[in-house]
């Protein structure tokens, strides 16, 4: 395992750091010659979030009626009133690797 384990960490990192970038690194390793067992990799900790903001794409797709007092009809929410509406729509994304036995 010792020496395959250098091989690819190798072979992925010297990709990695070469002008083509990670997503070129990435591809390139998986189109790797030699077998890459998942406990050969090593992966570090880390945590990633991202906010989207979603109303202006939401609004250009024509949900627009939503976000409008008056015109919005969330009927079977709030019952037969039309006193509700968004002002906002967003997407909270968390993605975390903490390591084996999460």
């Amino acid at each position: 395992m010792g020496e395959f384990h250098s091989y690819a960490s190798h072979y992925f990192f010297s990709r990695l750091t070469s002008s083509a970038g990670p997503a070129q690194a990435w591809n390139s390793l998986m189109r790797c010659p030699r077998p890459v067992r998942l406990d050969d990799l090593r992966i570090p900790l880390f945590r990633h979030r991202s906010r989207l903001e979603l109303r202006p794409t939401l609004e250009s797709l024509g949900v627009t009626d939503a976000f409008e007092e008056g015109a919005a009809d969330f009927a079977g929410v709030n019952g037969d009133s039309n006193d509700l509406w968004l002002t906002a729509f967003s997407q909270l994304n968390e993605f975390r690797y903490m390591g084996k036995g999460m």
